[in-house]
């Protein structure tokens, strides 16, 4: 009898193993190892004059199996298993008592069907129930119908169910981003979202440095949400849009990792290591990366004052970059009501920046040529807190969450200007210690499947120490001294005081999201020729509507209005004299800039394409704008708020899977812009343009190619021009096995003259032309090794927790 429950016990752990890695997709093949070791246990049950059920789960309409689909076997008493079919729809439960059974099958995008009273005892070796077969449904999520099992729509955001058969080992969380509709990446790294500014990005939640969310494992992620309305949730601080990347839960203990090495023409070298463990009710996830990279370029510059060149430079530039960042992450699950989540990150870099100039033409005293050598270094600490009280286990839980974040970071900046036909050298020093407290309160009440409040209140403060010195030859000391340098300080606070509630609900018709947002804002600077404190009380409306039809598809519109607070960038006084003909100097007078936004989108799913439209109307005040003028022959640019801005946006995404291993993406929007200096009584007016294409082949045995195209046209700002982005890239994997793989890649490799950066400005009688060309043309190799178990089966009750069935449900 001992025998027999173990053995029992045993099977239906790797049942509920099975499921898990089944629906990460990646793990097939053990899941049908998995289902093979739960035949050979039934069959060694049947010794013990137990029992098995099978039979076959398939679509009604096509007849062809359906893949990944549930079945949960129940008796009077409560759950007895839960288990997947394999690939060919077939299923098998054994060491079963004799009894009544219900079974229920169940699969995303079809209807449930539960059947009752299957009745077996001893004397039937087997039960089989023949055929299941299961219709096809449009599902209702509590928003709007939608057809497909890898895309849902909500009044607030969309969610796309992350495919784990699209992504090779070694994939990363920007290769998913590029397969998003609607979202592209740059080859650094940057996510864009059509036709918008950039978006804030989160990971379940919680704001991370970018190395981080840039090293996360494609394997690691359930889903991303695009939330595509400015919510009260989340801070108004100038986003139009948030992208939330969701992690995979385990549910059973277990640990896996991975570790990597590149190297490249660009991207130097870079390696690092993630592992995720889970054991009892703590959870831990870890990652390192080291990265390093070389920027080589040429420029020149042009600058004319009322139609006469006073400068003119040509120079080479040299960017070297390098990085350490780690980040653990803590999960403890005190019960089913209470869960504590830690973050801990470290993030030091150092930028090496290194230039020689020749100035041809000039009317200032200065020599022939100069070098500069300026150098950055960032450390950057994060500690991020969470406790979240579940305070019902009904159908529906609400919830309270708390959130303690605190960021610290150390920059340090030395400038070092080598006249070379002269004897004067110049040393520029700042200094910036800033820290960054978070206090947040959440509260989310579903008020029924298809109403959802919630509220909350938020506290932010933000500090920054400035100190900077000016030292203009060797007889200087701190600034100060018969050189005539100058030194001082700059002590900047931000304050933010805030509450905010929302109210979402589906009325059948249509559904509506109305909310809010009350933000109190100081901003004091004191420094050493300075004292300003500011005082704002702003509300930020969040309105969004949304209508559905089975046929057309939805649509939604949507109105939002957000902040930009000017940081420590803007304000700090510190004079920068890389190039001592074109001076940068801070104006701690800054205010912050407000934007307003409406939009609408039509987005249709069908059953292998996607396609999303959206117009677009937004208009921004006080915008910072960079003020060029002329003093003493030297060019001082210097930061105000001068700017305004309208701008229509029209942008399309398609995706298409061909077959299931041919893939593509495709989106484009254009601006009409029309911008206002008020200073200068100028206006720019004008269109500009973006094109982002993805395309991803499985050639076979172990091969995948990826190709991706971007183009964007300058921007325009009330003074000029900014420069655009044109880029190929290319990449080849080859997996090896489940645990190696290789990955080639080439960018820009069709432009031989590299990628040419220009930007011009119009200011005051001056105009300025700058173009800096750098050897954009790169190649590397990657090299990824996967390490560790998936799970480690342990002992598993009769009676399953209800939170890991909605977990299962959800994966």
């Amino acid at each position: 009898m001992k025998h027999t429950l173990y053995s029992t016990l045993l099977s239906q752990s790797l049942v509920i193993l099975g499921t898990i890695l089944v629906r990460s997709k990646a793990m097939g093949k053990i899941a049908i190892f998995i289902l093979f070791i739960v035949s050979s246990l039934s069959l060694f049950g049947q010794k013990l004059e137990k029992f098995k059920i099978i039979g076959i789960v398939v679509d009604s309409v096509s007849g062809k199996p359906i893949e990944h689909a549930t079945i949960s076997i129940k008796t009077k008493t409560g759950f007895v298993a839960l288990g997947i079919v394999n690939n060919e729809g077939r299923f098998i439960f054994g060491e079963l008592a004799d009894g009544s059974y219900q079974l229920e099958f169940s699969a995303y995008g079809y209807n449930s069907k539960i059947i009752n009273s299957i009745v077996v005892s001893v004397s039937e070796k087997s039960k089989d129930v023949g055929t299941i077969l299961l219709s096809a449904k449009v599902i209702d999520l509590n928003e709007v119908k939608v057809e497909g099992a890898n895309f849902r729509q909500y009044i607030d955001k969309d969610v796309f169910i992350i495919d784990q058969n699209k992504f090779t080992n070694g994939s990363r969380s920007t290769d998913v981003l590029k397969r998003i509709n609607g979202l592209s990446v740059t080859p650094g790294g940057d996510v864009k979202v059509l036709g918008k500014s950039d978006p804030k990005i989160l990971v379940n939640g919680r704001s991370y440095d970018l190395s981080y969310i840039k090293s996360l494992p494609a394997s690691s992620i359930k889903s991303i949400e695009v939330i595509s309305i400015a919510l009260p949730k989340y801070d108004a601080e100038g986003y139009s849009s948030v992208i939330n990347i969701i992690t995979m839960k385990n549910l059973i203990d277990g640990y896996n990792g991975d570790v990597y090495a590149r190297i490249g023409t660009r991207d130097i070298f870079g390696t690092g290591v993630s592992a995720r463990v889970k054991s009892g009710k703590v959870s831990l996830d870890a990652y390192y990366d080291y990265s390093s990279y070389l920027y080589l370029g040429d420029y020149n510059l042009i600058t004319t004052f009322k139609d006469n060149i006073i400068d003119k430079q040509i120079g080479k530039r040299t960017n070297d970059f390098s990085s350490h960042a780690l980040t653990t992450n803590f999960l403890f699950n005190l019960d089913t009501l209470n869960t504590i989540n830690f973050s801990v990150g470290v993030n030091r870099s150092k930028i090496n920046r290194q230039s020689t100039t020749d100035y041809i033409t000039t009317s200032t005293v200065l020599p022939s040529t100069i070098n500069s050598t300026s150098g950055n270094a960032y450390d950057n600490y994060r500690l991020i807190a969470e406790y979240k009280h579940v305070l019902s286990k009904k159908k529906l839980d609400h919830s309270l969450t708390t959130t303690g974040y605190y960021k610290k970071n150390n920059e340090s900046l030395e400038q070092v200007i080598d006249q070379i036909t002269s004897s004067i050298n110049n040393n520029n020093i700042n200094n910036i210690y800033s820290d960054e407290f978070i206090a947040q309160v959440d509260y989310n009440l579903p008020v029924d499947s298809k109403k959802n409040f919630d509220a909350g209140v938020k506290f932010i403060r933000r500090k920054s120490l400035s100190t900077y010195a000016y030292l203009v030859d060797e007889n200087d000391k701190n600034g100060i001294g018969p050189g005539g340098g100058l030194a001082g300080e700059v002590d900047y606070l931000q304050k933010i005081e805030a509450a905010y509630a929302s109210y979402n609900a589906n009325l059948g018709f249509m559904s509506f999201l109305l909310g809010g947002r009350l933000e109190s804002t100081r901003l004091n600077t004191q420094g050493t020729s300075t004292s300003i404190d500011q005082n704002f009380l702003n509300f930020f409306p969040s309105i969004a509507l949304s209508k559905s039809w089975k046929q057309f598809g939805r649509l939604k519109l949507n109105y939002s209005r957000n902040i930009a607070r000017p940081g420590v960038g803007y304000i700090n006084p510190f004079v920068d004299t890389r190039d001592p003909n074109n001076i940068l100097v801070g104006n701690a007078n800054l205010r912050p800039e407000f934007g307003n936004a409406i939009e609408l989108t039509h987005s249709k799913r069908f059953r292998n394409m996607f396609i999303l439209t959206s117009l677009r109307y937004n208009t921004e005040v006080d915008l910072i704008q960079s003020y060029v003028y002329p003093s003493q022959d030297i060019l001082i640019t210097q930061y105000q708020n001068i700017g305004s801005k309208t701008a229509y946006t029209v942008g399309t995404s398609i995706s298409y899977d061909f077959t299931e291993k041919f893939s593509m993406s495709l989106s484009t929007f254009m601006n009409k812009v029309n911008n206002y200096d008020r200073l200068l009584e100028v206006s720019t007016s004008g269109y500009t343009y973006s094109l982002d294409g993805t395309l991803n082949l499985n050639l076979g045995k172990g091969y995948n190619l990826d190709a991706s195209v971007m183009y964007a046209s300058p921007k325009l700002t009330p003074q000029g021009t900014i420069y655009g982005v044109n880029v190929i890239e290319a990449s080849v994997n080859k997996t090896f096995d489940k645990n190696f793989s290789i990955n080639v890649i080439a960018s820009d490799i069709t432009n031989s003259l590299g990628l040419t950066r220009k930007n011009t400005t119009t200011s005051s009688g001056i105009y300025q032309i700058s173009e800096t060309r750098f050897n954009n043309r790169a190649f590397k190799i990657s090299a990824f090794y996967s390490f560790g178990k998936d799970f480690r089966v342990k002992r598993l009750s009769r009676k399953v927790n209800n939170n890991d069935l909605k977990e299962l449900g959800k994966q």
